[in-house]
């Protein structure tokens, strides 16, 4: 958010490793955001990520990432997309992990030039990010 020094972050994860899931809540698209500081985030997806007992992620599934300035901060829009990306359902090529953040990341700043994800392997595209991004720093 915005020169308060939290951050948005979340993810789809599929845990369950379903081609396609229904539209629903939350827990049932395996998607969730949090806010809180930079290093809060940083240790969500460092380790294990548990709700209600279910577990979304384990330990060093995530491994680096990668940071953008952005020249615009639409947070509004960037928390309305994120309302609605995770509980729009999923679909392994169309609607998944790379094409929720893709949505979130351009409602905040409309002036990312960022590619389309469909049909495209999310680490496969995280690697080939270039320019405005930075490289990839591990958790």
């Amino acid at each position: 958010m915005v020169n308060t020094g939290y951050w948005i972050f979340g993810s789809t994860e599929d845990s369950d490793r379903n081609i396609a899931v229904a539209a629903g809540t939350m827990a049932s698209t395996e998607s969730w955001f949090l806010n809180g500081t930079f290093s809060h985030a940083m240790e969500i997806f460092k380790n294990p990520y548990v709700v209600q007992g279910r577990l979304y992620h384990p330990g060093s599934y995530y491994t680096s990432y990668r940071c953008s300035k952005t020249s615009k901060a639409d947070l509004l829009a960037a928390l309305t997309a994120a309302n609605a990306v995770s509980t729009d359902g999923y679909n392994f090529l169309t609607n998944n992990c790379l094409t929720k953040a893709l949505a979130v990341f351009v409602a905040y700043d409309s002036t990312l030039q960022l590619q389309p994800g469909d049909s495209t392997p999310p680490y496969d595209y995280y690697l080939g990010l270039g320019d405005p991004w930075g490289e990839a720093t591990s958790l």
